[in-house]
């Protein structure tokens, strides 16, 4: 495995050759973010996290849709929910299920409310006021 600093001009640089290969970010330990780059000429950022005393692996994105700032931002936001005992890839796929299974553009609006509520406000002030609100349509 590699190791590099990694800027955007960095990933861009990454060549492709006939087997997948990883390169992780240099002077980080732990809980890291890498990019993985494919024969199929894809690269792809990749977070690398233990839960549970077990290896999880998630993705953050393909590279360019997804820079080097959005993969940094999404890796921030899964230390956070490891820091607070929660699996971040179970967080999103229970996210990316309640949005499957919301039928309506009202209760898309809920699922993202009470999500922007419980990460600015507070989980506890988001179930005293979510009941109430919703309520009234």
């Amino acid at each position: 495995m590699k190791r590099m600093k990694f800027t955007d001009r960095s990933i861009a640089a990454l060549k492709h050759g006939p087997n997948r290969y990883w390169c992780w970010e240099e002077g980080r330990t732990g809980l890291g973010i890498r990019v993985a780059a494919a024969p199929s000429r894809l690269k792809t950022w990749q977070l690398s996290y233990r839960f549970n005393k077990k290896p999880r692996r998630m993705g953050l994105g393909a590279y360019p849709a997804s820079g080097l700032k959005e993969a940094r931002a999404k890796w921030r936001a899964a230390k956070a929910l490891l820091d607070n005992g929660i699996d971040p890839k179970d967080a999103e796929d229970a996210h990316r299920k309640a949005e499957e299974e919301a039928e309506t553009v009202t209760e898309l609006a809920e699922i993202y409310i009470k999500e922007w509520l419980a990460r600015n406000v507070g989980a506890r002030r988001v179930n005293e006021c979510s009941d109430e609100t919703f309520s009234q349509r």
